[in-house]
């Protein structure tokens, strides 16, 4: 089967690289990290998402580097895999990730270039690299990631569009099980800061206190929920 890697026929290696995906054999690890650098996007990916599903951290490493990947989908996806590798060494790599701008879709359309921010890139409905890297950096225990994850659930009141809500659980999840006491400091601030500058903002007949009004309803939420019962 793994010969078939190095077929002419590019569907014919993607669907090898997502075949030995499922037989989680760590004799081809090896071969899959060779077809990381394959001319095909799909083939790409599959190897990454068979990596993944092998468990190997011999391929950190190399999947590390597909987040410079030229394709949003192989990026997307290497963010992902590291996550579940679980080893801290892609943290640093995943916090340039969350850090940057990174590109989405060839960065050719006008969503493209609003979603300069994971706040705004949730927003727009969605699951960017970045946003992924977030969910990927807190699985690992790394909290950098607890200021974006706060941005994000606080933004999911804005949201209308299905399979928002499991979004919202999980960061609250990872919210409570990697520095529960941190992210409650940040949204009490944050939360103090937007109910000052409401008030202000009543003072000077300024109708966008409303919104910040309304802002800091949404982080008292957030707050109310990492505050619960700790997540086992």
């Amino acid at each position: 089967l793994v010969g078939y890697l190095g077929d002419n026929d590019s569907d014919l290696r993607a669907a090898c690289a997502e075949a030995l995906g499922e037989l989680r054999d760590k004799e081809t690890v090896q071969p899959l990290i060779v077809a990381l650098g394959d001319p095909d996007l799909f083939v790409r990916r599959n190897a990454v998402l068979a990596l993944g599903k092998i468990g190997d951290k011999e391929a950190v490493g190399p999947i590390v580097s597909c987040l410079c990947d030229e394709d949003t989908n192989v990026r997307y996806n290497s963010a992902y895999v590291l996550g579940q590798l679980g080893d801290a060494s892609a943290t640093s790599a995943l916090h340039e990730i969350v850090k940057g701008r990174e590109p989405r879709y060839n960065d050719k359309t006008y969503i493209e270039c609003r979603a300069a921010s994971i706040v705004e890139a949730l927003c727009f409905g969605f699951r960017t690299t970045r946003c992924v890297a977030t969910l990927s950096l807190a699985v690992l225990g790394d909290k950098r990631a607890i200021e974006p994850l706060i941005d994000s659930a606080c933004m999911h009141p804005y949201l209308k569009t299905d399979g928002k809500r499991d979004e919202y659980s999980e960061e609250i999840r990872l919210l409570k099980s990697h520095g529960q006491a941190y992210a409650e400091s940040l949204l009490l601030d944050r939360f103090r800061e937007l109910q000052k500058a409401s008030l202000e903002m009543q003072k000077a007949n300024l109708t966008t206190s409303v919104n910040a009004f309304n802002k800091a309803g949404f982080v008292l939420k957030v707050m109310v929920d990492v505050m619960g019962a700790k997540a086992h």
